[in-house]
């Protein structure tokens, strides 16, 4: 998503989900500097603070859903994985 950052080549990544939102930005009723602002980036919290829920849906055609995006957050420790003890770090 990082990479997908430009005006001409526009990603971001709300509430696990990836969009391409290139065709959007001319549109944006905020202007084009305050989505641009999120380009590459995950806009969830922005996101969920200003815009209604199915305001995605409402623009479908101008904007288009990637799929979901993996966690940025570490997988979680199993304990007693393979052999190495208690999974904890004493």
């Amino acid at each position: 998503v990082e990479k997908h950052n430009s005006r001409t080549d526009a990603w971001i990544v709300l509430n696990g989900e990836a969009l391409d939102v290139t065709n959007w930005i001319p549109l944006h009723p905020g202007g084009e500097q305050t989505i641009s602002a999120f380009l590459g980036k995950d806009a969830s919290t922005e996101w969920n603070m200003i815009h209604q829920p199915g305001t995605v849906e409402r623009h479908g055609r101008f904007v288009k859903k990637l799929g979901p995006v993996a966690s940025a957050e570490p997988p979680a420790t199993v304990q007693g994985a393979a052999g190495y003890g208690s999974g904890s770090l004493e």
